[in-house]
């Protein structure tokens, strides 16, 4: 299987949060609705906030892409630091815009009852999470040498099982104290 480089990684990434900061754009513009008036007043507050993470991932995103491609700017940027503070940031913001998206009780994919409503910006959210981790993974390999995926391939045959399941249960954890929080209160 040929590994994309970090160029495609930072493009899909663009086009990804380009859908997302569209989608939740959508739901700031839409806010009047009934749906929203019953998840309470934070409901246009988190779409704003939705929306400045969308435009700041996509401002960083732009900047990478852009940036891989003009020779003066890939010399100072690609590869360097720069790019390893841009990825942190930019994983930061996708984890904030998950907890945005697909929160349970106040999310913004999602109807008060937990029925998904905007399956774009969701899954897209959880995408450009992963697309972000995959990035940071071939940065650290490039870069510095370190690869992750050999060293937990290294360990045990079953180790990246338990480390699947070890992420996905926390996810759903977190996701069923917030429903908990929401709908046994």
């Amino acid at each position: 299987m040929t590994q994309l480089s970090r160029f495609q990684l930072w493009v899909s990434y663009f086009w990804i949060v380009l859908v997302v900061c569209y989608e939740v754009n959508y739901v700031l513009q839409n806010y009047n609705n009934e749906e929203d008036a019953v998840r309470g007043e934070t409901a246009e507050l988190d779409a704003a906030f939705g929306v400045a993470m969308a435009m700041m991932t996509l401002l960083l995103s732009g900047f990478m892409t852009v940036s891989h491609m003009h020779e003066g700017v890939k010399a100072t940027v690609v590869g360097s630091k720069i790019e390893g503070i841009i990825i942190a940031l930019v994983l930061t913001f996708s984890v904030v815009s998950c907890a945005l998206t697909t929160g349970p009780a106040r999310g913004l994919a999602v109807d008060r009852y937990g029925g998904l409503i905007h399956g774009n910006m969701y899954y897209l959210s959880w995408f450009a999470f992963a697309n972000g981790l995959y990035l940071a993974s071939r940065y650290l390999n490039e870069v510095y040498g370190i690869n992750f995926v050999d060293r937990v391939n290294s360990q045990s045959s079953t180790f990246s099982y338990w480390l699947m399941l070890l992420i996905s249960s926390i996810i759903i954890i977190a996701a069923s104290v917030e429903l908990r929080s929401t709908k046994c209160a």
